[in-house]
């Protein structure tokens, strides 16, 4: 883990491929907040395809096996736990989720968000996002929580 100005940004151990690594240790390397929204565009292979207020959305680069979508909901402000956010941000998260589904014609799928201890939550990413998870026709996606390392 990195940390900077007592915030911690990205846990590598939590990474799943070689890829996500290399790209994890290059953001470990610049001391960043990889969902920054002035850096992200740096940090993902796509784009941002929507935002609100409090939010904003862009495919997951590294999406779990069997997803057909995977999209990343992120803070525009640096949060680590749903405590810190207000009901008028959480009221949002759920505004942008509804413009998604109704963008994408999403009729089913799957909200998770990971926060706090890495070892507990199993993120890679300490700044806190959602993610909505639509698996592919006859596809199970697991989404898994902790970590196996010390």
């Amino acid at each position: 883990m990195k940390k900077q100005k007592n915030k911690l940004f990205v846990d590598i151990n939590n990474t799943r491929n070689p890829l996500m690594r290399a790209k994890w240790q290059k953001i470990i390397d610049e001391g960043v907040d990889p969902f920054d929204p002035k850096k992200i565009t740096k940090w993902i292979d796509g784009e941002i395809i929507m935002a609100s207020d409090h939010w904003y959305a862009f495919q997951n680069d590294h999406p779990y096996p069997g997803t057909k979508y995977q999209f990343v909901i992120s803070t525009k402000e640096f949060f680590t736990d749903p405590d810190q956010l207000s009901k008028e941000i959480i009221l949002d998260l759920f505004s942008i989720i509804k413009r998604l589904k109704r963008k994408y014609g999403i009729i089913g799928g799957g909200l998770s968000m990971r926060f706090g201890d890495t070892k507990l939550s199993g993120g890679s990413v300490m700044h806190i996002h959602a993610q909505l998870t639509v698996p592919e026709d006859g596809q199970r996606v697991a989404i898994w929580l902790g970590s196996d390392h010390k």
